[in-house]
């Protein structure tokens, strides 16, 4: 057993948005503080098990890995051509870009297995064509911790909605449309992933003949094949 295990504690069922939500400031009683999790990511053995942590806590490790991979790209883009550990440096960030590239993605498919006990999960969805929103950087915007859904759900443009679709109905539609690229909780511990590494049953998905396209908040459908008909609109957008 880690000691970043919380013995005796009952976690929230994996449909409750609770769940799924974790404030690095205020975590619940039944959440690990930011500063285990921290030290989760960085320890040298990554004594990660899934069980021991709540969706919600997975979803800050796995904003955590993003910043730390960029900010590691950010020092080996300072490196200089004449410095003359050059070669040294480049190395020690890219075992640590590896390194922590790996971590995420052990992250992500740790959340993978999770997603298929939400009912819904919320995504931008374009007002155009029905079909999730792609913006300019070819990525596409999903909601899973109540914190970042309220903040999208504050937002009025003209080119997007917010709509909700099952786990498995959003990974068929996004397979259809090529969406590879997701941003996940844009405007709260946001964070990279691809379709892939992160959504449930994507060769099932595309395998499947008859499951509808996502559905809207309204509850209305559309033909899953309306989505080669009409592509997404694409606009930029920017994630933290």
């Amino acid at each position: 057993m880690s000691e970043f295990y919380i013995p005796g504690v009952d976690r929230q069922p994996l449909s409750d948005p609770a769940a799924w939500s974790y404030d690095p400031e205020r975590p619940s009683p039944l959440q690990h503080t930011k500063d285990q999790l921290d030290k989760l990511f960085t320890t040298n053995d990554f004594p990660f098990k899934p069980t021991d942590y709540t969706p919600g806590e997975m979803g800050y490790l796995a904003c955590f890995g993003d910043r730390l991979i960029r900010s590691l790209k950010d020092a080996e883009s300072k490196i200089t051509e004449d410095d003359p550990e050059r070669e040294q440096k480049q190395k020690g960030v890219l075992d640590l870009t590896t390194v922590t590239t790996n971590r995420v993605r052990v992250i992500h498919l740790s959340l993978q297995a999770l997603i298929p006990n939400l009912e819904a999960i919320h995504y931008y969805r374009s007002r155009h064509t029905g079909q999730p929103f792609i913006d300019a950087a070819s990525r596409v915007f999903l909601f899973l911790d109540p914190a970042a859904l309220a903040k999208a759900a504050s937002l009025n443009d003209p080119e997007f909605d917010l709509a909700s679709a099952s786990p498995q109905a959003l990974s068929r539609a996004l397979y259809l449309n090529g969406c590879e690229q997701l941003v996940v909780n844009d405007g709260h511990l946001a964070y990279s992933a691809s379709l892939t590494n992160l959504l449930p049953a994507v060769a099932e998905a595309a395998a499947a003949t008859e499951s509808a396209a996502p559905t809207a908040a309204t509850g209305s459908t559309a033909p899953a094949a309306a989505a080669a008909r009409h592509p997404p609109v694409q606009k930029q957008q920017q994630a933290p």
